[in-house]
């Protein structure tokens, strides 16, 4: 594997994308690691300005040294979908991203392809070219390269390992939790202002809720306080956190009557008027905020691509919950108003279903019969997600994770990372036109 040194980084290369020498040298151990032996860094996110106008977009960094011993650095972004170079079938690209392996025919030659899931870049490896990182027989060195799992023998332990090109080592061990990034609807990961997040005491689930646009729940705060955080994204989007420390008792500062404020205090909505402007109120009844939204920006005309009748925005208004149906795909939507989160409307819909099939890993089957126990219905889920049963954990993961991507680009239009909408797709392409001389970007 290739091998590189810190004075090798073409550092004014990577400038170009706001990634300074100091930010190189800040990398974690494992990232740095894997940069200067020629592997890919985790997704990371480049932040910068070009003509006076922020960008910001998701890939991983990659070195490679070329004529005359020159090293080129390489951003490989995350792309929109799969880019089928390679004539495979519909089987076959499913296959890939349900994490599989294939071994496939190129130019006469038989090769592995995996696809990087963070990426939808399909890394591929000639099989006569692979170094085995251990002794296999035939019929295993076979299976090896199909990926399937074979057992090795490390002195007294035995394993169960498996062919893995995105893995440094080339090879994971069964068992394993392979993490992919969380994609929120409104942030993700590489958002996370980590600097400021560390000084708190948050579990994988908070910082999940965080990244889909609600309020952590109630934590303790290092002063002592006890209160909830909240992203926040900045003009120039960057990410920072806001802080929502428990209050001793409500501010009125609507002046409203003391009948509103009871509504408030048993989980109702009420309707203010501010300076002839008509606001929603709710109570965060766990820190005493006063939460409070334009009737005009908070009650939507369409919810996931269905109208909305009149009596389904009072009903809304008025703090119940409306079901819709989605009339082309059958989807089920459940809504409601909710002014702790970013949209002020909190939805559950196919994504849902999808979050609590795949974390149920290995009762994934199991749990999709509980939540969906009429055959009908479950068999359009199915079928509007295209699952497959027989791997419906991970079929279920991809699933989700497209309709994170979707979600989050629609929210983020600014940010260039899955390049799904069509303002962040010519944003990218002008980007990459305009640094194409300076940065390869692998497109």
């Amino acid at each position: 594997m290739e091998r590189f040194s810190f004075q090798d980084i073409p550092y004014q290369e990577l400038e170009l994308i706001g990634m300074t020498k100091e930010k190189v040298m800040d990398l974690d151990h494992i990232n740095l690691t894997r940069l200067l032996s020629g592997q890919r860094t985790d997704l990371m996110r480049f932040s910068f300005y070009e003509h006076g106008k922020p960008y910001s977009f998701d890939g991983k960094l990659l070195l490679e040294r070329g004529e005359q011993n020159s090293v080129k650095a390489f951003v490989v972004p995350v792309r929109k979908q799969i880019q089928n170079d390679y004539n495979l079938t519909n089987a076959e690209l499913v296959k890939l991203y349900c994490g599989k392996l294939v071994n496939k025919n190129i130019d006469g030659h038989r090769h592995i392809l995996q696809l990087d899931r963070e990426t939808n870049e399909i890394v591929k490896a000639k099989t006569n070219a692979i170094n085995m990182p251990f002794q296999l027989s035939p019929a295993d060195r076979e299976k090896y390269l199909q990926g399937k799992s074979v057992v090795v023998e490390n002195g007294n332990e035995k394993r169960s390992v498996r062919m893995d090109l995105l893995n440094g080592k080339g090879f994971s061990v069964d068992g394993e939790t392979v993490r992919l990034r969380y994609i929120g609807t409104h942030f993700t990961e590489t958002d996370l202002p980590m600097v400021n997040l560390s000084k708190y005491n948050l579990t994988d689930n908070e910082i999940q809720r965080m990244l889909d646009g609600y309020k952590s729940g109630l934590i303790d705060f290092p002063d002592g306080a006890t209160g909830k955080l909240d992203l926040v994204r900045n003009e120039d989007r960057t990410v920072s956190l806001q802080s929502f420390p428990v209050k001793n008792e409500l501010n009125n500062d609507l002046h409203l009557s003391a009948q509103q404020i009871e509504k408030l205090k048993k989980g109702e909505t009420v309707a203010a008027h501010v300076n002839g402007q008509m606001f929603i109120c709710q109570l965060d009844r766990e820190t005493n905020d006063l939460l409070r939204r334009p009737m005009a920006h908070v009650v939507p005309d369409t919810v996931r691509g269905v109208h909305l009748t009149q009596s389904d925005k009072d009903k809304l208004i008025n703090g119940e919950s409306i079901a819709l149906i989605n009339k082309q795909t059958g989807e089920s939507i459940n809504a409601r108003l909710n002014l702790n989160h970013k949209q002020g409307i909190e939805i559950k819909d196919d994504s849902h279903t999808l979050k609590l099939v795949y974390a149920a890993g290995t009762k994934a089957k199991e749990t999709l019969y509980k939540v969906l126990p009429n055959k009908i219905k479950r068999d359009k889920f199915l079928t509007r997600n295209n699952l497959n049963v027989k791997d419906l954990a991970n079929s279920a993961r991809a699933a989700f994770d497209e309709r994170q991507k979707f979600y989050f680009d629609y929210h983020n239009p600014g940010v260039m990372g899955y390049i799904q909408t069509d303002l962040n797709r010519a944003e990218f392409m002008a980007f990459s036109q305009s640094q194409q001389t300076a940065l390869s970007i692998k497109v």
